[in-house]
């Protein structure tokens, strides 16, 4: 029996529907924001919850930057009716007017469909890095990183050292945030509320996870680290990672080290997740050079579109899905018709 609700009820998310979540997202593109992990880790006030909707699992999501209410949702099966019940549901409970983190292989249906105004989240995309080059950064693409990496290892090579930590340890957790209150208190601006509140549940939760912890030491003082999720079927997911900016090429230098470690343990892609449209994030990551991004969209209804006009003949949902869009036409189209 399955733990998670059918739409239009949701259930918070839980260490509970760990199995049924991953069950499901293994089977599709390894998008950051779908990962059980990052659902959990960022459910810090209970905002975040799931639903069954056409076999799609629908995800009530919080912005984690603005905080703001939003739906959007994972899965092939009648996209189209999806998207419309969902765009009903948001404007009827007072949620952002659009779905967002729409997944790519979604948006190229929906588009076929010719209904929605659907627009690039550049902001969202997912970085996708090869290992590989990160860990030999050869030739011209990876001059930048490799320069980096060289500074850093002619001016703190010798009191440097690049470890595994262990989270079950209290004391790495302590240095782990200090580390990044350190980082956020060097920022101009600093809207990282909702990040210290993730990491933390992330600290505490950790045994429920499947992680794996970087630090660099110099001089024996942690000043860097990273938190990866290992997949068999999607690429790395490196969830945080900070670091002591006033040492020149410390990220670059963790990254080149967890490069070679994550190869040596037969892994080949990183997902390195969105830049938020961050202007320094965003630099930074281009300067990576990623093999390729997981595009996600924005999806919204224009003014004029008629919503309903057919059902899907299969009542794939076991509770009629005339009824369901039905419930929620109304309340669309008083907005929007």
């Amino acid at each position: 029996m399955s733990a998670i609700p059918r739409f239009p009820r949701f259930v918070n998310v839980d260490l509970g529907l760990k199995p049924e979540v991953q069950a499901f997202t293994r089977q599709h593109a390894g998008y950051s924001d779908f990962n059980f992990t990052n659902l959990h880790s960022w459910n810090n006030d209970d905002g975040i919850a799931v639903s069954w909707l056409y076999d799609n699992l629908v995800v009530r999501f919080r912005d984690y930057v603005t905080n703001e209410t939003f739906y959007t949702f994972l899965g092939n099966r009648h996209p189209v009716y999806t998207a419309q019940t969902l765009l009903g549901q948001a404007k009827h409970s007072g949620f952002l007017p659009n779905l967002k983190l729409i997944p790519e292989e979604i948006a190229l249906k929906l588009q076929e469909a010719d209904q929605f105004i659907i627009t690039e989240d550049q902001d969202n995309n997912d970085y996708i890095l090869s290992l590989q080059k990160l860990a030999q950064l050869v030739g011209r693409p990876q001059a930048h990183t490799r320069e980096l990496v060289n500074r850093f290892k002619r001016e703190l090579g010798p009191t440097s050292s690049f470890i595994e930590l262990d989270l079950s340890n209290e004391q790495t957790k302590v240095e782990i945030l200090h580390i990044f209150h350190d980082r956020e208190d060097l920022k101009i601006t600093n809207d990282a509320a909702n990040e210290k509140d993730a990491i933390t549940r992330l600290l505490n939760n950790f045994e429920s996870y499947d992680l794996v912890a970087y630090g660099i030491r110099v001089d024996k003082k942690l000043r860097a680290f990273i938190i990866c999720e290992l997949h068999d079927a999607h690429p790395v997911l490196a969830h945080f990672w900070k670091a002591d900016t006033r040492l020149r090429g410390i990220y670059h230098y963790l990254l080149n080290c967890v490069a070679r470690e994550l190869q040596q343990l037969g892994h080949e892609l990183l997902n390195f997740e969105q830049d938020l449209g961050i202007p320094g994030l965003r630099a930074a990551k281009q300067f990576l050079r990623p093999e390729k991004f997981l595009r996600k969209y924005t999806v919204t209804l224009p003014v004029s579109r008629t919503l309903f006009k057919t059902e899907p003949s299969d009542d794939v949902q076991g509770i009629g899905m005339t009824k369901i869009s039905r419930k929620y036409a109304g309340a669309i189209d008083g907005v929007l018709g």
